[in-house]
């Protein structure tokens, strides 16, 4: 049994797909890391958004992302 302590939350990032122009964000879990390095891949049309060459570099690919900051809503002030 594994014991959690301190869970924080998750980093968010953001991404733009280069086949269909879809903007989404993710987080560290969403990123695939599998034997070839890891790799994001579009939620809309499924294309490889970006490839990390080698393995190991998990945490190095995900903060080559751009971090996500949410708008703040103008209507609502």
């Amino acid at each position: 049994m594994k014991n959690i302590i301190g869970h924080g939350y998750l980093k968010t990032k953001k991404a733009v797909c280069p086949y269909c122009d879809c903007e989404f964000t993710f987080n560290i879990t969403d990123i695939d890391n599998n034997f070839a390095g890891p790799s994001l891949s579009c939620p809309l049309c499924n294309g490889t958004v970006e490839r990390y060459i080698g393995t190991g570099f998990l945490r190095q690919f995900f903060e080559s992302f751009e971090d996500y900051k949410e708008k703040e809503d103008s209507e609502n002030k």
